[in-house]
This record gives C-alpha cells, sequence and structure tokens, in this order.
C-alpha cells in the first residue's frame, strides 16, 4: 500500500465564538438611540396645548359668557392639538419600534455568525484529527471492528471535505457579520 501523504503544517488555531465588539456597540448605541426618542407625551400633549388660544378661553370664562359657538369653537381646537399629539406620539413610537427591531435583528444575526464561526472550528478540529495518521488507522480498525470498511484515501478526502466546509462556512460567517453591521447602522442590502 502506498504510504499515506505527510501532515500538512498545523493549522490555525481556531477561535472561540464571540460577538464582536463593534457589532455590540453598534447595536447598544441603535437600542440607546431608540430608548432617547421614546416619546415624550407629556411634552407632545403640552406643546399641542400651546396652540389652542389661552387668551381668548380665560376671557370667555372669566366673563362667563361662553356662548355654545364659543364651547364649539373651544372643543374644536382642543380635540386638533389632542389628534395631533396622537399622530406624533404614534410616529415616534413607530421609529421607535422599528430601530428597536434592527437593532434586535442584529444582535440575533451576530448570535448566529458567532455559532457559524463555532461549527466551522469544530470541523476544523475533526479535520486536523482525520490527519494524524495513528488517528485514521484507530478510526479504520474501529470501522472493521464494526463489520465496516473504510480506507485511509477515503478519510483524507473526508478531512479535506471538512476543510472545505470549514472555509465555506467562515465565509457565510464574514458576510453575516456584514449584514449584521450594515443592518445595525439602519442600511439596507
Amino acid at each position: 500500500a502506498p504510504a499515506a501523504p505527510a501532515a500538512p503544517s498545523a493549522l490555525p488555531a481556531p477561535s472561540a465564538p464571540r460577538l464582536h465588539a463593534d457589532i455590540v456597540a453598534s447595536v447598544d448605541d441603535a437600542i440607546g438611540a431608540a430608548m432617547a426618542s421614546m416619546p415624550d407625551m407629556g411634552a407632545i400633549v403640552a406643546d399641542a396645548m400651546a396652540s389652542i388660544d389661552a387668551t381668548e378661553i380665560a376671557r370667555a370664562a372669566h366673563a362667563r359668557k361662553l356662548t355654545p359657538a364659543d364651547r364649539a369653537r373651544i372643543r374644536a381646537a382642543v380635540d386638533r392639538a389632542l389628534a395631533a399629539s396622537r399622530v406624533e406620539i404614534r410616529e415616534a413610537r413607530a421609529r421607535q419600534a422599528t430601530t428597536l427591531a434592527f437593532a434586535g435583528g442584529a444582535a440575533g444575526m451576530a448570535r448566529g455568525a458567532d455559532r457559524i464561526e463555532a461549527a466551522a472550528a469544530r470541523m476544523e478540529r475533526q479535520a486536523a484529527r482525520m490527519r494524524d495518521p495513528a488517528w485514521r488507522a484507530r478510526a479504520i480498525e474501529r470501522a472493521r471492528e464494526r463489520g465496516e470498511t473504510v480506507s485511509d484515501a477515503e478519510l483524507l478526502q473526508a478531512a479535506r471535505g471538512l476543510e472545505a466546509g470549514a472555509r465555506d462556512m467562515r465565509e457565510s460567517a464574514r458576510e453575516l457579520r456584514e449584514a449584521t453591521r450594515r443592518m445595525a447602522a439602519g442600511q439596507d442590502g
């Protein structure tokens, strides 16, 4: 039988999965911005109410001569002010919800990239084991004990497949991290 090829030089040490600090900072910034943009309903209502002519209301109330037309005009002004404040509050809440959704999505994507990296590292460790001639000999013997046949060449081919798969997974994780950075920054595509 031909001699098995020599084991390649050591693969780079796999890194532990981690959420990259720049992604975490972007997500934290987005959440902070969303929380800071929470509508101050009291201020919105106060601003809306400031648009009502308080002098006219006070004059009419002081004179106790509020006619039905005065009451209708005052009620309409208050209703318009409150409606405007409700619209502003709804819009602020929608902006906040969108920002929080993007931040949450970015954090989930970053965790997904970490899991992909961890799986790639496991594949690389297994491929490195499979490149060891002593490991392959033990694997061939274990297979024989189970009544199965596996060759040294098949194990080396499987190791190459694991290494290629790990490279692809690391590239996928890199692309996912880039998409995460764009999402956290509020950018499209």
